[in-house]
């Protein structure tokens, strides 16, 4: 089982687009579960904490970053570092 870089690179260069409409952030949030699910399980699991307290597994983060404003603005952030 190989970790699928790729996947994470595609959804960094979508994350620096201009705009990002909802199919764009649906796309991301694709490529982010690809590269999360081509991860060990114990990487997988690891937790991640935001600054305002919140944890949530790293497994989580695609469906999170769809639906939870907050963290797609933390993590839009990231990917256009």
């Amino acid at each position: 089982m190989s970790i699928n870089i790729e996947a994470y690179t595609k959804a960094k260069q979508l994350a620096k687009k201009v705009s990002l409409d909802a199919d764009t952030i649906a796309q991301i949030a694709k490529y982010l579960e690809e590269y999360v699910n081509s991860l060990p399980p114990q990487l997988q699991n690891v937790a991640i904490a935001t600054f305002n307290g919140r944890v949530y597994t790293r497994k989580d983060l695609p469906v999170l970053f769809m639906k939870d404003k907050t963290i797609q603005q933390i993590w839009l952030e990231k990917l256009r570092q």
